[in-house]
């Protein structure tokens, strides 16, 4: 969501240098800065957001509501996108790397009581 969200934002003229990346931000611009812009960004991501639903769901989430009612203002998904969300849903999250690069922990050795 986030690369189709960093080309429709300027667009729009949203005033953020952060362009969206979670779908909050993206329901407050479609509320807020472009109603069409925000629709077709959530159209778009469709299945992701199904699988959200689906998984917020099955775990018994309070949030599972909020999901599914915004799922119901989006045109109903077609066979080919409820295939795409079971196999997203399978595959898990993508695997997230950003601040996991390997260190080095620099600890100084132990002292001992000679050494002081």
């Amino acid at each position: 969501m986030r690369l189709v969200a960093e080309t429709a934002t300027p667009a729009a003229g949203h005033p953020s240098t952060r362009p969206p990346g979670h779908l909050p931000v993206v329901l407050e611009f479609a509320a807020t800065v472009d109603p069409v812009a925000g629709r077709r960004l959530l159209v778009e991501h469709r299945v992701p957001i199904d699988v959200l639903r689906d998984a917020l769901t099955e775990c018994g989430s309070p949030y599972a509501h909020t999901i599914s009612g915004v799922c119901e203002t989006l045109p109903a998904a077609t066979d080919q996108e409820v295939r795409r969300a079971q196999r997203l849903a399978q595959a898990g999250p993508p695997a997230e790397a950003v601040g996991l690069q390997p260190f080095t922990l620099t600890v100084p050795p132990r002292r001992t009581e000679g050494d002081r």
